[in-house]
């Protein structure tokens, strides 16, 4: 099921970069399926497109922590704090 949604995600991204949304979702599959680092650029690119992407930059600090990156993991929920100070997920990311 990953592995489908995956592909249909790229597929998406081939034909339109700027889809910020496939490009979340894609980097999500990415995240479920263990492949950290391809998930990575995902992220990030949804991220250049709109840093106030609050998701984003939620599971980019969730990647980097499941790399063991983990200043960059902080940096990451900071940031989502700074957009949305009530984030309980972040709270608790940052507490670990």
């Amino acid at each position: 099921m990953y592995e489908e949604a995956g592909e249909e995600y790229r597929i998406i991204v081939t034909h339109n970069p700027s889809d910020k949304s496939a490009r979340y979702r894609l980097g999500l599959v990415l995240l479920g399926t263990g492949r950290y680092e391809e998930a990575i650029p995902c992220f990030q690119k949804v991220l250049g497109i709109d840093p106030n992407h609050v998701l984003a930059h939620g599971a980019l600090g969730v990647t980097y922590d499941k790399l063991g990156r983990r200043q960059a993991a902080i940096d990451e929920f900071q940031a989502v704090l700074r957009l949305d100070p009530h984030n309980q997920n972040a709270r608790e990311m940052l507490k670990q």
